[in-house]
């Protein structure tokens, strides 16, 4: 005689769907519930209502997030195992992974196939092979955290993105990695934790085809200041509070639009010849015509 079919059954075919690997199966199971699951064998995933509130994910979890279609903002999660980020992976949606302080190499390639936005701000390093992989990941993808850059193809990568690359924790740029990240970028380049640039890395930077914010620059050498004054867009220089005449000269005869908010040591000469430029943008308190500043104050 055959046996009736009750929840059990439905819990078999949600299990079996769940193994089965297809799209059909897998999403049929997730729609059925938490319920369903527990004719598995186990018990309902249990999920806060904010994932925010998320400090680690097992697989159970991992698999019933996979179901969802709105992006998953995971950032309190701290560490995943590769399993789940395979399995978060998997799924189409912005994936928002921000407390993740460091990622295998298996962990990059299940996420190079990640289809939808994809941001990993807590990353402050990446291994070769990591970084090849993240290369390859087809679609908007946000590395704020770096603090360096040594990977031409994922330089490329995000150069290529619209809207600008913000890397707020990078104070220092391998030069082939730049030329890859200028070569085809067009929006604006933020580098707030460059203290200090070498004439040959003014110099490609100058090629970028963009706004530049250096602000955290605490020192404009006249030679890296002739570099950047051929670069054809607007700059920030934030961080800077003194100008020598020589470099004063090269940023005054760019041409450019440029920010120069903190600025207050600079000899007369060197003011008069900024406020001179409409496009100079100085304190207020330094004045438009140089007033009040004594001579043989720059540095």
């Amino acid at each position: 005689m055959r046996r009736p079919e009750g929840s059990g059954g439905a819990g078999r075919r949600a299990c079996g769907g769940l193994r089965s690997g297809s799209a059909r199966g897998w999403r049929r199971a997730v729609a059925a519930g938490l319920v369903a699951l527990a004719g598995c064998g186990g018990a309902p995933v249990d999920l806060p209502p904010r994932l925010d509130a998320l400090r680690t994910l097992s697989v159970p979890q991992a698999r019933a997030l996979a179901g969802r279609r709105e992006a998953l903002l995971l950032d309190g999660v701290g560490e995943l195992s590769d399993a789940c980020v395979a399995i978060l992976a998997a799924r189409e949606g912005g994936l928002s992974l921000g407390g993740l302080g460091a990622l295998s190499d298996g962990a990059a390639e299940a996420l190079s196939r990640h289809r939808g936005w994809l941001a990993l701000n807590g990353l402050s390093g990446l291994s070769p092979g990591a970084a090849a992989a993240l290369a390859r990941h087809d679609g908007p993808l946000y590395l704020e955290g770096l603090e360096a850059l040594a990977a031409p193809e994922l330089a490329a990568k995000l150069a290529a993105q619209s809207g600008g690359l913000q890397l707020h924790r990078i104070d220092a740029v391998a030069d082939p990695a730049l030329r890859a990240l200028l070569a085809q970028g067009e929006g604006a380049l933020v580098l707030p934790r460059v203290a200090a640039l070498a004439p040959g890395i003014a110099r490609v930077l100058a090629g970028h085809r963009g706004v530049l914010v250096l602000d955290g620059l605490v020192d404009l050498p006249a030679e890296v200041a002739a570099e950047l004054a051929r670069h054809g867009g607007p700059m920030s220089f934030g961080g800077l509070v003194s100008l020598s005449d020589e470099a004063a000269a090269a940023l005054a005869a760019s041409g450019e639009e440029i920010f120069l908010p903190r600025l207050e040591r600079v000899s007369a000469a060197a003011a008069a010849r900024l406020a001179g430029q409409p496009a100079i943008h100085l304190p207020e308190a330094l004045g438009r015509a140089g007033a009040g500043v004594e001579p043989g104050a720059g540095g």
